[in-house]
């Protein structure tokens, strides 16, 4: 090595030296880092041990100033002392050196030691700005390798100026890719990526992203290089390029090898190009997390990349950290975030069983002294928790008196850890702490219903984990729907969007950790929270929740995608023991949730008076026969060109005993909760069909429309009696329309079109009611043999916009090339009719027209609209 005043050589360093210098930079990050913020004996301890195993391994015991660095560490730990102002200075010193041009010889660094030992020598330290070196990279494999910085390190090595026109080429690449970034956070979380290059274009353009990303990435040149450099320092993610494809099953079994004594996940994303061979594709996707062509370009490829290293890695345990002091927190989360573990520092032991509540940890580190209250003291307090109480604490602290270590024990600790402690030391005593802790459960637990939740359940396990625990007062059930489906669809196509729905679960999955979640429909997931069961920390979060899942941005054909959510809540006991209502309460809670500013709204029971005079309803709606309390009232359906053709929309009321009326919407969830409502169906099937009967014979034709609950269109004795019905009335064909909600379609779309096809032959019509466009996830037009599309009402305040008109105007189009036809809903003004006659409806109902009475003496031969 040259002197500091010599010209560094551009021979390219071999391997196992490359490994040394990685291994040294991050020796000297980790000081560097400690002499900026805060320094703790932990750190010194290990930094000592280090710098002493350092000599043996690079044979440098004539090493200057890791030597030095070795002798200001133990002089340190001899007087029971942090590093003073000029052992701090001089370790900043010494570090940067070592980290800039690497493990100096005695002869090197004899020469400027002495002003360096004495202070007196100012030396300018320059860090090239990010991407400087970029400029100059070759874009042809023919031409000399450039290497990249390591571990953090500012350094540059071995670059080589290209042509004057390259230079030109490769400034306007790097211009443009800065702009096309999509990655750069500066909460991004540290990562290490290890690319195995051969320099090519889209190489270079990868790079510049990642690294403008504020990641570190290593390029490599060779497999045997990969596989030395993984075994020195892990990384968090291996990039391959096409020219690589081939030694699949090497490099798998190299990666597999080394994850055998490391719990840290590596994913491997390969790059494939037209050159590639069909075998060599197929075995990368069997063998890595993520296989994609170079024709997406490298902003895509830098998208799946951070996809990998958001979600790719398991994070397996959970513990909490409780410690006053907070470099001696930060010194064990950093330990255990390394193992892949996930941690939560508490300094201020008040919140100390809502955050137990909260974070829900497999595993309890806790400090012994605590202001306000000790580790013993907490202890106590945890074991009488019921919910916690096996719960395992490890104590760790530099307490060295045995009594006192076992006062810990005997208060409920499991395991009593002494400071300073090795980092493989404290991650073994955690891991295993909570793996048998985990087996323990899993053997006493009456039923294992889940897996584990770092990954979507099926529904049918959720819906029995539901069933399970239906009567436990601290769980909610939150139904979380994407209202943008049906328009992200429209824009991207299925495809693309199924991409998004798999990132989006597995962010939702990453956020709500370790609550258990599962699809339950196209475009809704089912959540099962547990904790406090306040309706404020419901509402709390939910609300954060949503901005977190709403706050990411999703990416579908390389644009910005932002998903707009709505939730709907409902605790388990508002179910009464009935899992099938927990489901339909969330389910119509979530509905109400789409109309409010909040996008939430949290089921709440029914007051004393309210659940009075539920009762009452219900009573009435049991003996239904006898008490005549069911009536219908009728609104006339007119069509916009004129037609002389009657038709009508039936409407049930109920009169209770007070002679008020009350409409559907208020007693028909009553019914559907006390399984009253197939036989309200059939009273006012029976009903519409005898007035029918009755109109034929005075030579009238007449057609009705009929709305039926879900459960009687999930009835198959329903649908028997009904087709009995029709066969003995003899009503006119198509004198019928049975009208089915869009969101009972949506959540049960193959049963209800079975049973459609089954009414289709006894000349019954149907008419898909309340359809919103938006939320047409599963093209329910397309797949029901429906007659008539009846329009959501919400649908006509939205009609002053322009795009809106235009939305309208092609959904009506398409439905008059199904052969549907097109009605719209609760007009009420002569504007929103013009402006769907205008954009090609073909019916109006509401009361514009005429409100709903009890007589039929509309005159459809004179209207003219």
């Amino acid at each position: 090595m040259m002197s500091l005043n010599s010209t560094k050589s551009t021979t390219r360093l071999n391997s196992p030296a490359r490994v040394q210098s990685r291994v040294m930079g991050v020796f000297c990050a980790r000081i560097i880092d400690l002499c900026k913020n805060n320094w703790d004996f932990n750190a010194l301890w290990q930094l000592k041990k280090d710098a002493f195993e350092g000599q043996a391994l690079f044979n440098a015991n004539d090493n200057i100033e890791l030597q030095s660095i070795f002798e200001i560490l133990n002089t340190c730990l001899n007087s029971n002392k942090l590093p003073d102002a000029n052992q701090v200075k001089l370790l900043l010193l010494l570090s940067q050196e070592m980290q800039i041009h690497g493990i100096a010889t005695l002869s090197e660094i004899e020469p400027i030691l002495p002003p360096l030992l004495a202070h007196q020598v100012s030396r300018r330290i320059e860090t090239p700005p990010k991407l400087f070196w970029h400029q100059w990279a070759k874009q042809t494999s023919s031409q000399p390798k450039h290497t990249k910085k390591f571990m953090g390190s500012p350094t540059a090595v071995s670059l080589y100026p290209s042509t004057t026109k390259n230079f030109a080429i490769q400034r306007n690449t790097q211009s443009k890719i800065a702009k096309e970034t999509i990655m750069h956070d500066a909460n991004t979380p540290h990562f290490r990526i290890y690319h195995l290059s051969d320099y090519n274009k889209l190489s270079i353009e990868i790079d510049l992203l990642i690294e403008n990303a504020g990641m570190d990435i290593e390029l490599l040149e060779s497999l045997d290089e990969l596989i030395e450099l993984l075994q020195a320092l892990p990384a968090d993610l291996v990039l391959i390029d096409a020219s690589f494809l081939e030694p699949v099953e090497t490099i798998s079994a190299a990666i597999a090898q080394l994850q055998k004594n490391n719990t840290k996940a590596l994913p491997v994303l390969q790059i494939t190009d037209e050159n590639s061979t069909q075998e060599a594709i197929l075995a990368a996707t069997a063998s890595y997390n993520v296989c994609v062509n170079a024709s997406i370009g490298p902003a895509t490829i830098v998208s799946e990349i951070e996809k990998l290293l958001r979600f790719g890695k398991k994070e397996q345990y959970r513990v909490l950290i409780v410690e006053d002091d907070r470099s001696q927190a930060m010194f064990a989360e950093g330990i255990l975030r390394n193992a892949e573990i996930i941690t939560r520092v508490l300094l201020n032991s008040d919140t100390l069983l809502q955050t137990i509540e909260d974070f829900l940890p497999d595993l309890i580190l806790m400090d012994l002294y605590m202001p306000n209250a000790s580790g013993i003291e907490l202890t106590a307090l945890i074991r009488k928790s019921t919910h916690f109480q096996n719960t395992p604490i490890v104590f760790l602290s530099g307490e060295i008196d045995e009594d006192k270590q076992v006062d810990a024990l005997e208060a409920g600790g499991d395991d009593f850890l002494i400071k300073p402690i090795r980092p493989r030391r404290l991650i073994a005593a955690v891991q295993n702490r909570i793996k048998r802790h985990r087996i323990l459960n899993a053997q006493s637990a009456p039923k294992k219903l889940l897996p584990d939740y770092d990954q979507l359940i099926q529904r049918s396990e959720i819906l029995e984990q539901i069933a399970f625990d239906i009567n436990n007062k601290q769980k909610a059930l939150f139904l979380i729907e994407i209202s943008s489906y049906s328009l992200l669809e429209g824009k991207f196509g299925i495809t693309s969007l199924e991409i998004i729905l798999k990132e989006f679960s597995e962010f939702l999955i990453q956020t709500c950790a370790p609550k258990p979640v599962a699809r339950f429909g196209e475009s809704s997931f089912l959540l099962v929270y547990e904790g406090d069961s306040a309706i404020s920390t419901l509402s709390a979060y939910a609300t954060k929740l949503k901005v977190q899942l709403m706050s990411y941005q999703f990416t579908a054909l390389d644009e910005t995608v932002d998903l707009k959510l709505h939730i709907g809540i409902c605790l388990f006991e508002s179910a009464e023991g009935e899992p099938d209502l927990l489901i339909d309460i969330a389910m119509r809670t979530a509905k109400i949730a789409r109309n409010k500013s909040s996008g939430i709204e949290i089921f709440k029971p029914k007051c004393d008076s309210a659940k009075e005079r539920d009762e009452r309803l219900i009573q009435l709606m049991q003996n239904i026969e006898s008490n005549n309390c069911l009536f219908h009232t009728y609104q006339p359906i007119v069509a916009v060109g004129g037609s002389d053709e009657k038709q009508y929309q039936s409407l049930i009321r109920l009169k209770d005993l007070n002679n008020e009326i009350v409409t559907a919407a208020e007693f028909i969830p009553l019914a559907e909760k006390n399984k009253l409502v197939v036989a309200i169906d059939r009273w006012s099937l029976t009903k519409i069909t005898n007035v029918i009967v009755d109109l034929t014979k005075n030579n009238e034709e007449i057609k009705f429309f009929i709305s039926q609950s879900k459960q009687t269109l999930a009835d198959q004795t329903q649908l028997n009696w009904l087709i009995n019905l029709l066969k003995t009335s003899n009503i006119p064909p198509n004198s019928l329309v049975i009208e089915i909600t869009h969101d009972d379609a949506l959540h049960n779309l193959q049963s209800i079109k079975a049973w459609c096809n089954e009414l289709t032959n006894e000349k019954v019509q149907f008419c898909l009611s309340r359809y919103n466009p938006k939320r047409d996830d599963q093209n329910v037009i397309e797949t029901l043999p429906i007659n008539y599309l009846k329009l959501d009402h919400k649908l006509n305040v939205e009609l002053s916009s322009q795009s809106i008109r235009e939305e309208l105007k092609a959904l009506v189009d398409n439905a008059h090339k199904l052969g549907i036809e097109v009605i719209g809903h609760s007009v009420e003004d002569a504007q929103t009719a013009a402006t769907l006659w205008i954009n090609g409806i073909d019916f109006i109902q509401g009361n514009l027209i005429q409100a709903a009475s009890v007589k039929m003496d509309y005159g459809f031969d004179q209207a003219v609209l």
